[in-house]
Parts: structure tokens; C-alpha cells; sequence
């Protein structure tokens, strides 16, 4: 009895048949050739992508620290204009005139003085009972400019008060100063008042290097926006990044502001010298103008990477079609004539291949097997006696 081989057993002649796998087009040359060029092509389009994003990323960090820096540079900027204008009030409530003139001596001294005090809008020194006793303006508009909370509160604690920042009637940010003649207990009740253009602030917003679309506004302790530039107009209720804020420290953010828009801000505390401490100064740059170059630099490397990577594939489509498929495509055809045919009129072919490849060596591989095989079939057919194939 034969040997039976045991389930399983492998058989060393192989399969019997071909059976095709689920996926065949995996297994093709077009496709491995197209896997290779995405291998050599994808490394070099993931780096171009890799460092744009670099970029991006540290040009929103550098957006956030030119925020900062420019917060930084309006807030102390516009406390050395407090400084100044604390300085020349305390001279002035100090002077012979105010403390011990007429009210038309202090009146005549304060409209001399005022067109010479660059920034200063107003100048006028109120009664222990509020009215106007002698103003730089005509009392009606020295009344209009200041706020008499501001002026019971320095009458109370004795010390300089600072006032809300607003826009005045000629569209100019202001802010309302009140000095007491005198310290607390030793007053008289009568303080001087002066009303100071914010101008610095609205000048160095028109010079940002982002005009037009670069904010600066000035919050209260509360975080309420007191004063926005552009526009003038403050923004209702707290500032909406007002909780991202760091008060203290710099800390530079990314949020919506108070119009909707996205902006980098940065934040820096405001010392207004008076009795009132947590003002802070914010500049806001857009987002958008930092981050849309980027962008269109990042879609433009996303481009050309897609771009170089199709134009690869046509490429090594065409170079593998003209210089590997066609050949191979000629020889499987070959060797099914080959399979097909009566050996003994079988032909081999009678030029030689010259290229040097694999391709080549291939080629003529088959050249020769053709040729064996057509010798075979020649001593078969004479063996047999039968006429020479021609």
C-alpha cells in the first residue's frame, strides 16, 4: 500500500493551481512602483509642511510677546504723562495765587496757564460746596468735564484722585484729575481740578504696526473697558478675556475681543498715581493679520507637496510603463505563445537584447530557454523521423 501523506502535509511541488489573492491590484507592479515613489516623495512633503508649521507656531508666540511688549510700552509711557501731570497740579495747588488769590487772580492765572501745558484740556479749582470758584473754560464746560464723585472722594481721604477714562466732546480720551488743597484733616474742602488728553495712548494706537485693526483700551479693576481705540466707544459690561488675564504679570492671550474679532492680547497694569490702583492697559492684535500669511504659506507648501507628489507618480507611471511594463508585458506574452504553441513550430527569436539590466538579463534569459526549446523540438521531430521544422 502507498504511503499516505498526512492532513496538512505540504506539498513540495506547490499548488496546482493559481489562485488570485482578494486584493490583486496590491500585488502589481504599477502599484508597488507608485508605493515606492510616495516613500521617497512623502518624507521630503511632510518636512516642507513640518516647517511651515514651525513657523506658524512661532510666529503666534512672537505675536503674543509683541502684544505684551506693546502693553507694556503704552502703560508706562502714559504713567510718565501722569507723573508730569501730578507733578505740575501739586505745584500749582502749592502756588500763591490758588492758595491765597482772588478767584479772578486764580481765574486770569489759570486761563494764562492752560495754553501752554501741552495735553491739558482743562483747569479749574471747585468750592467746598462743588461750584466752580475759577476755571481756565467757562464754568458750565469746566462743570461738563469733571465728575463730582471724583471730587468728594479726594475731599474725603485727602489724597489725588483719578477719574474714569472717557472720550471727550472732541473725540479725544481723557481722563479727570483731582489734587485737594491740602491733606486730609488740613483741607479747606477746595480741590483743583484738571481734565488731561489721553493723546499718547490714541497716538501710539494710529502708529501700531497693525493700524486699523489693532485695539488699545483701558480696563478698570473690575475688568470693564473704559476706553477702546479704536472707535472710543467702551465695550458693554467686563472685558471678554478679561478672566485670561494674569493682573500683575504679562501674560499675552488669544481670545475674542469685545467686537467678536480674534486678537492676541497683551496686558500690562496701569499706575495712574491717584487713589486708584488696577487700571491696566491691553493691546489687541488681530489674529488674523498675523496668522493669514502663514496660512496661505502653508497651503501653498500643501500645494506644491501634492503637486510634486502627483507629478511623481505621473512620472514613474510613465518611466515604469516605457521602460519596465512594456518589456514585461512582452515577455509574459511570449511565453504564452510559448505555452500555447506547437513546439514543433515553435521559432525563437533571433535578435539579442543589449540592455544591460535586470530587464535585460531577463529578456534574454527567455532568448535563451526559447532557443533550448526550439532545439528540443528539432531532435524530437528528427528522432521521430519526421521533416525538420522549418
Amino acid at each position: 500500500m502507498a504511503d499516505r501523506k498526512p492532513d496538512g502535509a505540504a506539498n513540495p511541488e506547490g499548488p496546482a493551481s493559481y489562485a488570485p489573492p482578494a486584493l490583486p491590484f496590491l500585488h502589481r507592479l504599477p502599484f508597488r512602483l507608485g508605493a515606492m515613489v510616495l516613500l521617497a516623495v512623502l518624507p521630503v512633503a511632510a518636512l516642507l509642511v513640518r516647517d511651515d508649521l514651525a513657523a506658524r507656531d512661532g510666529a503666534i508666540r512672537a505675536a503674543g510677546r509683541e502684544a505684551g511688549r506693546l502693553a507694556r510700552i503704552a502703560a508706562r509711557n502714559q504713567e510718565q504723562d501722569f507723573e508730569r501731570a501730578q507733578a505740575l497740579l501739586e505745584t500749582l495747588a502749592g502756588s500763591a495765587v490758588v492758595r491765597s488769590g482772588t478767584d479772578e487772580e486764580r481765574g486770569a492765572h489759570l486761563r494764562d496757564l492752560l495754553p501752554r501745558l501741552a495735553g491739558f484740556h482743562d483747569l479749574h479749582l471747585r468750592a467746598p460746596d462743588g461750584a466752580v470758584a475759577a476755571s481756565a473754560l467757562p464754568a458750565a464746560a469746566s462743570l461738563a468735564l469733571c465728575d463730582d464723585d471724583d471730587r468728594k472722594r479726594a475731599v474725603a481721604t485727602g489724597l489725588p484722585v483719578v477719574g474714569n477714562f472717557r472720550t471727550g466732546a472732541d473725540g479725544v480720551p481723557v481722563v479727570h484729575l483731582v489734587r485737594p488743597l491740602g491733606g486730609r484733616g488740613s483741607g479747606d474742602g477746595r480741590v483743583l481740578c484738571a481734565t488731561v488728553g489721553i493723546g499718547w495712548l490714541a497716538s501710539f494706537q494710529r502708529n501700531l504696526d497693525l493700524a486699523g485693526d489693532a485695539t488699545l483700551e483701558v480696563l478698570d479693576p473690575e475688568g470693564t473697558v473704559l476706553l477702546r481705540l479704536p472707535g472710543g466707544r467702551p465695550g458693554s459690561g467686563v472685558h471678554p478675556a478679561r478672566d485670561l488675564f494674569s493682573f500683575g504679570e504679562d501674560a499675552p492671550v488669544v481670545a475674542a475681543g469685545p467686537d467678536g474679532a480674534r486678537r492676541f492680547f497683551g496686558y500690562c497694569p496701569l499706575v495712574t498715581g491717584g487713589s486708584k490702583q488696577g487700571f491696566g492697559v491691553v493691546v489687541g492684535l488681530p489674529e488674523e493679520a498675523v496668522t493669514a500669511p502663514l496660512d496661505r504659506a502653508l497651503r501653498l507648501s500643501l500645494g506644491i507637496a501634492a503637486g510634486v507628489l502627483l507629478l511623481s507618480l505621473v512620472g514613474a507611471r510613465m518611466l515604469a510603463e516605457r521602460l519596465v511594463l512594456r518589456r514585461v508585458n512582452g515577455l509574459i506574452l511570449a511565453t504564452r505563445r510559448v505555452a500555447s504553441s506547437d513546439l514543433s513550430r515553435f521559432r525563437a527569436r533571433t535578435r539579442v537584447c543589449q540592455d544591460p539590466s535586470e530587464i535585460g538579463d531577463l529578456e534574454r534569459s527567455f532568448d535563451d530557454m526559447a532557443r533550448a526549446l526550439e532545439r528540443r523540438a528539432a531532435e524530437i521531430e528528427a528522432g521521430r523521423g519526421g521533416p525538420p521544422p522549418r
